[in-house]
């Protein structure tokens, strides 16, 4: 009756390693989540500030778009810098 007592120990032994591996593995995704959600926040605010200074930059440029019925330089610089999501340096 006592022969299975050694492997149900072992067994019992690997489940406590695999919970602190798991324990280990929890945190771990904790910390990154942390870094994940930082990076994800300051991509999002850096695609606000080029989509805000592109705009501005339309704004500003509409009176030479305007200006006659031809496509002005600027216009065409605005949607390009637009497509590239980059604003005018």
């Amino acid at each position: 009756m006592c022969g299975s007592d050694g492997v149900t120990s072992v067994w019992q032994q690997q489940i406590k390693e695999a919970n602190a591996r798991i324990a280990a593995a929890e945190a771990k995704s904790k910390e990154l989540n942390v870094v994940i959600q930082k990076e994800y926040v300051d991509r999002v605010k850096t695609v606000k500030e080029v989509q805000l200074q592109i705009q501005s930059q339309i704004v500003k440029d509409s009176t030479a778009i305007d200006a006659e019925c031809k496509v002005a330089r600027e216009a065409i610089e605005d949607i390009n810098a637009a497509a590239l999501s980059k604003g005018k340096k």
